[in-house]
């Protein structure tokens, strides 16, 4: 090193591995391998299990994801009353504790699949699994088999329907004539007092919730008050019939299959309509009781209906978002309203005999013409579910009008006809021009959601009532 050159040794292992004798070496490998006959029994059992317990879990993982895949597929109704009645036929319970509409829904897709896996597992179809299939399979037979057929009608429906055209045909003929003496009397101004706010009469009758109440179109006025003067429809589906003398119902119409929404009598008194959720519309004798008509035609519950001012055509309003116009003389379905794209939930007649307007859950209102068979105009009404439309006589719009400030007289004094009322779930009450459909007023009237509105026949008062359990009742001065 004294001559500054570097002394390289090389790699230590080759050196070390050169000094062991090439045997021992040998030795050492044997030991490290192990003879298959020195294993145990428990070890070849151990080994066996968790092989088994791997292709075990392999398997259910499997299953699994192809029942989701199947429970994908699934077509599992979305009514909540179609959801309990499956699970009923599955023999589960129809709700849990704490349970929501989304998670029955959930639960049951989850049973579904189970069935329709082990069906395809098995290839033995269980009473229920048969039972869905065959139901899917007859609503697509009945999707592609649509077809018009008649249904014979009875001796009392074409009593009811002559009867029907006798009293609506000379009104109609004179109707010009009574909307032109209607238009010139709107010019005069009134004072009202405030009613007595009290309960006059509690009527129960009902096992359920009343969801409709229509009162007789003579009542109060030269009706027998010991007749029927008062019909309420209810979620226990039936219809109970009142006299203004009476605490318990004087009779009731049972027919529907499922809660009836809304009731409405004919002009004349003698028939009344009622709406359900059994997706039919039902004409009824006062008189006698009994049903005379049971009218389907929507693809989903029904939930408005609404006579015609002369009494000839009947409007039903659907959750299908569809409405339709119907003439009691022939039966026929004169017009199809559609439009919207969300359910309806009110429907009303113009005086003039040939508009109807819909309020729908897509917050609009919608009219349509009967002349033109087509929809006139949209009304962007509300920021939420439009739960009543209403048309209002002129005179009590302009009525309305001379309490408002200088511009909206200006705005109602180049319209004629009538106006229009409508509530909502966004807690407002709006009244609009007819023939422009232009905003009048705004009445904030409940905190929460407005549930149903309505005018007076005389113009004095409009009635609400909100989800916040209480009523309110305005005056003309209040408007």
């Amino acid at each position: 090193m004294a001559d500054g050159k570097r002394i390289h040794f090389g790699s230590l292992e080759h050196s070390l591995t050169a000094s062991i004798p090439e045997e021992t070496i040998q030795d050492r490998d044997d030991e490290k391998l192990v003879d298959l006959q020195d294993l145990d029994e428990g070890s070849d059992i151990e080994m066996i299990e968790n092989h088994q317990d791997s292709l075990e879990s392999h398997s259910a993982l499997m299953k699994e994801f192809e029942r989701k895949e199947i429970a994908r597929n699934l077509a599992v109704p979305t009514d909540d009353n179609k959801v309990k009645l499956r699970l009923r036929e599955l023999g589960e319970p129809i709700c849990l504790f704490g349970e929501r509409p989304e998670n029955r829904r959930d639960r049951l897709r989850y049973l579904m699949s189970k069935l329709e896996a082990n069906r395809e597992e098995t290839g033995i179809s269980t009473f229920q699994s048969s039972s869905f299939a065959n139901e899917e399979l007859g609503q697509k037979e009945d999707a592609r088999e649509l077809e018009e057929f008649y249904t014979e009608g009875s001796r009392e429906l074409f009593e009811a329907r002559k009867n029907i055209a006798i009293y609506s045909i000379p009104r109609y003929e004179n109707f010009e004539a009574g909307v032109v003496a209607k238009r010139g009397n709107g010019n005069s101004s009134y004072s009202f007092e405030k009613p007595a706010q009290r309960s006059s009469q509690k009527i129960t009758g009902h096992n359920d919730k009343v969801s409709g109440i229509c009162f007789h179109p003579q009542s109060t006025i030269n009706l027998d008050p010991k007749a029927v003067n008062i019909a309420t429809g209810g979620s226990d589906n039936q219809i109970c019939l009142w006299s203004l003398e009476s605490s318990t119902p004087i009779g009731t119409l049972d027919g529907h299959l499922a809660r009836v929404s809304q009731v409405d009598f004919h002009p004349s008194g003698n028939y009344l309509a009622s709406a359900s959720y059994d997706g039919s519309w039902r004409l009824w004798d006062i008189e006698t009781r009994t049903e005379l008509l049971l009218q389907e035609g929507h693809a989903r519950e029904v939930y408005g209906i609404k006579f015609q001012c002369d009494g000839s055509l009947v409007a039903s309003a659907g959750l299908d978002a569809v409405g339709r116009v119907w003439d009691l003389r022939s039966g026929r379905s004169m017009m199809t309203l559609q439009g919207h794209i969300r359910e309806i939930y009110s429907i009303d007649w113009s005086p003039n005999g040939y508009q109807i307007i819909t309020g729908s859950a897509d917050n609009t209102a919608k009219i349509y013409d009967l002349r033109m068979l087509k929809q006139l105009y949209t009304i962007p009404a509300h920021n939420s579910l439009v739960s009543e439309v209403q048309y209002i006589s002129q005179d009590t719009f302009i009525s309305i009008g001379n309490n408002m400030n200088t511009e909206h007289k200006e705005l109602k004094s180049t319209t004629a006809g009538t106006g229009i009322l409508t509530s909502s779930f966004d807690g407002s009450i709006k009244l609009w021009t007819n023939n422009d459909y232009q905003l009048v007023n705004t009445i904030r009237a409940h905190e929460g959601k407005v549930m149903g509105a309505d005018m007076s026949k005389d113009g004095n008062f409009i009635a609400s009532c909100g989800s916040d359990h209480t009523y309110k009742l305005y005056t003309k001065s209040v408007l």
